[in-house]
């Protein structure tokens, strides 16, 4: 009954009704729809197997304006990743943004060989 409700008010099918009721399942109201993350990435990390640390790693990347992929995510999930904090508990990488210090590498994700 209610994949033809679906089918016939949206014109969409089955599987793409259910990667959307995946997306509001993951994000629920705080999901950013004017977002850089087109809808194949956005299904992408709304897959019930992508761990949260992914997730939130590409939100990060969202709020600094890069433009996220599959492929990037893919890849993403595949790094292990480092966190350092400063003393009073600060993200290290973030401080340094802020302070000038340091930018969010153009292209996301800095030199492609540092991925070999």
């Amino acid at each position: 009954m209610f994949l033809p409700w679906i089918a016939a008010q949206f014109e969409m099918n089955d599987r793409t009704a259910r990667k959307m009721m995946e997306v509001a399942e993951v994000f629920g109201t705080k999901w950013n729809h004017g977002s850089d993350l087109n809808a194949s990435a956005t299904y992408e990390l709304a897959a019930p197997s992508k761990p949260q640390a992914v997730r939130d790693a590409v939100e990060e990347l969202l709020v600094y304006g890069q433009k996220v992929t599959v492929a990037d995510i893919r890849r993403y999930e595949r790094r292990k990743l480092l966190r350092i904090k400063l003393k009073d508990g600060r993200d290290a990488g973030h401080a340094l943004i802020r302070e000038g210090l340091a930018r969010v590498w153009p292209d996301n994700w800095g030199n492609r060989w540092c991925d070999r």
